[in-house]
């Protein structure tokens, strides 16, 4: 059962901008807010989770339910660039975290940035839409 969730936290959560947010959405049942102890980073006008021991540490997303696991997956990592056909290593990977929503732990797939990021460029809030609409 639990194969079945993904927490999305960035670019993916652009519903009106972007083609695959809207197959996404359209193609998953949303489940809830939830939020993960981890990190933020604002990588290239986009952002990147690191995982972090420190459960201060929040980052928020959404977390779907995905009706069809394999195809969605497969075309979300074509957008994320995972997998071998991409440069070694991928920018991203793919890896199953435990998220919290409402007081209820779900394990959900979630896509972790794979390279080293700069302290400065750290989003405090956790939060990349009100990173990116305070940006805008």
């Amino acid at each position: 059962m639990d194969k079945d969730y993904l927490f999305i936290y960035g670019t993916l959560l652009l519903k009106e901008e972007l083609n695959i947010s809207k197959f996404l959405y359209d193609s998953s049942e949303f489940i809830g807010n939830a939020c993960l102890h981890d990190k933020l980073y604002e990588i290239d006008n986009y952002p990147g989770l690191i995982l972090s021991e420190d459960k201060k540490d929040k980052v928020y997303g959404k977390v779907f339910r995905l009706k069809n696991f394999d195809k969605t997956i497969a075309l979300l990592n074509e957008y994320e660039e995972v997998g071998p056909q991409f440069a070694y290593p991928n920018e991203y990977v793919l890896k199953k975290v435990e998220v919290c929503m409402q007081g209820t732990k779900y394990y959900c797939w979630v896509y972790i940035y794979n390279h080293p990021v700069q302290e400065e460029k750290r989003i405090l809030s956790g939060d990349y839409l009100i990173y990116k609409i305070k940006k805008e």
